[in-house]
């Protein structure tokens, strides 16, 4: 895991002025590399790498790495079945490390763009072909690893942060529409654009050609849709379970490889539990383990999480919310998301990841679990209008009750001139069209939801320097999941074909295999919040002073109005202040002018 950035250009710039450029973007992402650090430049191009050791922990491993025809790479991310491709290519290549890095650029020459479809991994990388004088970025089927880029006439800059191409010189204009659709949907960063204009993130599952030569760049896609439903999963439900058991067991055996040590994120739910006791069961000493708990609250899992872990022996920790100072760690937050953010969690977050990085500098996590195999309210809905009485079976989920929002005021109520322009806003989402309700909504969530959630464990993982790793988004879970049958992922349980996997093999207590309650992740932060005079009076300040800056876009009287329901009227609003707060907070920082 590293942080990576550089700027290849048809124009003016000598590699030296564009490796300077590329120093300051290495400047403001110190964190995604405290252990090395490297710049190539040459006429026209310069790639740059900040380095956080995984494998292979020697200097012949930094980057950027060159492989005996010039070319030139610089890589985040894993490779997780980098061994097996290795002795394939061993065949036509020298090795001289035991890095992933140096398997990427062997493929590379092997398979050309091709050798995306050959890994198993996560990964963003920038290599130059010295030969064609030409730039490919990559990034990985599902957009665990960030890459983002500005196209300006013959320049094409790239990094992993946005931030970086604002160091790079990029201007930090936003349009209004999108910060209305952060703002009124807290949908952060769409599949196809980002807040800064200009600053595009590569979809997931694509790569980008940009030639030195030629005026044409070329965005080609490697991984479909439809690739997603091309798994051959037997009829039996046992057979599927058994298959399904061992493909998900060997996707945690490959995330558990590294020089460095690894621990389990815990939450006592199915997913964390099961990946929890699959690397148990396969490793030969006690695993790590850490949960965040919430004592008194009605979503505090701790009994479970304790029991998975007595179960296996764990080495395990518990962490709580103590009686820090909420909107002190949130900054952090909307400096570590790069971003505005609206979730009181991603506090909880923050600090539980910083307290990962004191054992370990690898985790590993069960996001996926829900977007693949069912898990959200939303998926239950779809199973009992379209497949409950066709199937005779009742589902037995249980979800908390949805807390009371408020209908007014609206959005367009504190926001002013800008807002009414864009009135017709809408989220942006991303369809599939299987003709199969479940299918779709599936695909819907992984597409639309998902990437969000793994923006947040990226940016807040890796500002601890901290590396995430996600069996249930191997591409062959996913795959899996994703072609199953519905019976087979739902029943009178969600995620069914897993429960029966664990229970068959007596992999986890059955208290925690079959329970029926779903709970979403637990903080107390929300009541520190809502309990707090000074927490409100705080957000006032901040909202007083970025109406005074943007006297155009915000109405104080509206944004009065949310905070008066909230500590009032008991009004939950709360997300739609922590997002008009975090963006005011980040348009500061930034020094953020309005494209439009």
């Amino acid at each position: 895991m590293c942080g990576i950035g550089g700027i290849i250009s048809r124009g003016t710039g000598s590699g030296k002025e564009l490796s300077f450029q590329v120093d300051r973007m290495l400047d403001v992402m110190p964190w995604r590399g405290p252990d090395a650090r490297g710049v190539f430049e040459a006429p026209g191009v310069a790639l740059g790498h900040l380095r956080l050791s995984i494998l292979d922990l020697s200097d012949a491993a930094n980057q950027p790495m060159s492989d005996e025809h010039g070319n030139v790479l610089v890589f985040n991310g894993e490779i997780y079945n980098y061994r097996e491709l290795r002795e394939e290519l061993a065949e036509v290549h020298e090795f001289r490390t035991q890095s992933d890095t140096e398997v990427v650029l062997a493929a590379w020459h092997r398979w050309g763009t091709e050798c995306t479809k050959q890994f198993n991994g996560e990964w963003a990388f920038a290599l130059y072909d010295v030969r064609k004088k030409e730039l490919i970025l990559s990034r990985d089927r599902f957009g665990i690893k960030p890459l983002y880029y500005c196209l300006d006439g013959g320049r094409l800059c790239f990094a992993s942060e946005v931030r970086a191409l604002l160091a790079s010189g990029v201007p930090p204009r936003v349009k209004a529409d999108r910060l209305l659709q952060c703002i009124k949907f807290y949908q952060i960063e769409p599949l196809d654009s980002t807040l800064v204009d200009g600053v595009l993130p590569l979809e997931p599952g694509t790569n980008l050609v940009f030639p030195l030569r030629e005026e044409a760049l070329r965005i080609e896609s490697y991984y479909t849709p439809a690739d997603m439903l091309t798994s051959a999963v037997p009829e039996d439900p046992r057979q599927a379970a058994e298959e399904f058991g061992a493909l998900l067991a060997d996707s945690v055996a490959l995330r558990l490889h590294a020089d460095v040590p690894v621990q389990l994120m815990l939450s006592g739910g199915l997913d964390s539990s099961t990946l929890v006791a699959l690397a148990a069961n396969k490793e030969r000493q006690r695993v790590k383990t850490l949960s965040y708990v919430c004592p008194g609250s009605s979503a505090d899992e701790s009994l479970f999480s304790s029991q998975v872990a007595a179960y296996w022996d764990t080495d395990h920790e518990r962490i709580e919310f103590g009686n820090n100072d909420f909107f002190d760690i949130f900054d952090r937050v909307i400096e570590a998301q790069d971003c505005p953010t609206h979730s009181a969690d991603h506090v909880a977050r923050y600090l539980l990841y910083q307290q990962a990085a004191t054992r370990s500098k690898v985790i590993l996590e069960g996001q996926g679990g829900d977007e693949v195999f069912g898990g959200y309210r939303v998926q239950y809905n779809v199973f009992r209008e379209h497949y409950e009485a066709r199937l005779g079976v009742r589902l037995l989920m249980e979800m908390p009750p949805k807390p009371r929002k408020s209908s007014i005021p609206r959005v367009e109520e504190f926001g002013k001139d800008y807002w009414k322009r864009y009135r017709k806003v809408r989220r942006v989402t991303q369809e599939l069209g299987s003709g199969h309700p479940y299918v779709d909504q599936q695909y819907m969530t992984l597409r639309n939801s998902l990437p969000s959630l793994l923006h947040t464990g990226d940016r807040l993982q890796m500002h601890h320097s901290l590396e995430g790793r996600y069996p249930f988004l191997d591409h062959r879970v996913v795959e899996f999941g994703m072609s199953m049958p519905v019976h087979h992922k739902m029943w009178t349980h969600d995620k069914y074909i897993l429960r029966r996997n664990v229970d068959a093999r007596n992999l986890l207590p059955r208290e925690v295999i079959w329970r029926r309650d779903k709970k979403g992740f637990c903080t107390q932060l929300q009541k520190c919040l809502l309990s707090s005079p000074e927490a409100k009076k705080h957000m006032y300040e901040v909202f007083r002073e970025g109406v005074q800056q943007y006297p155009d876009f915000f109405s104080l009287s509206g944004l009065e109005k949310l905070l008066e329901e909230q500590y009032v009227h008991g009004v939950n609003n709360l997300q739609r202040l922590l997002a008009v707060y975090s963006m005011l907070r980040y348009m500061e920082k930034n020094k953020v002018q309005l494209a439009d």
